[in-house]
């Protein structure tokens, strides 16, 4: 390969003095920073994840009354996307789903601080 050869390849792999199309005009992804240093020491913090596929409110007579076989009406809809809660704050959405016999769930979207509402 020649000298010149040589360099438009070095400057094609850099990307440097590419062609402009719409795909360069995009924003790239948001990439997943990793927390800072000063927190890899929690890392391994166990934390309370839990799943709400929904909520009611009862008066103290109806809890008591309750007995097996009782259906109890719950605040979502078949479908709705259950809460995902981190030691009871909110923190996404997620779809429950079942993986090698077992519950699980996918998570649909996570929530910043300023969107939780608590």
């Amino acid at each position: 390969m020649t000298e010149p050869e040589q360099q438009e390849q070095d400057v094609a792999e850099a990307g440097v003095g590419a062609p402009a199309d719409a795909s360069a005009s995009a924003p790239a992804p948001a990439a997943v920073e990793p927390p800072p240093p000063e927190l890899g020491v929690v890392r391994d913090v166990q934390l309370r994840l839990t799943v709400e596929v929904g909520a009611t409110t009862m008066a103290v007579g109806q809890v008591m009354e309750l007995e097996p076989g009782a259906v109890v009406e719950l605040d979502r809809d078949v479908g709705d996307p259950a809460d995902l809660l981190v030691n009871g704050k909110k923190i996404g959405r997620a779809e429950v789903t079942v993986e090698d016999e077992r519950l699980a769930i996918r998570v649909i979207d996570l929530v910043s601080d300023d969107t939780t509402g608590s």
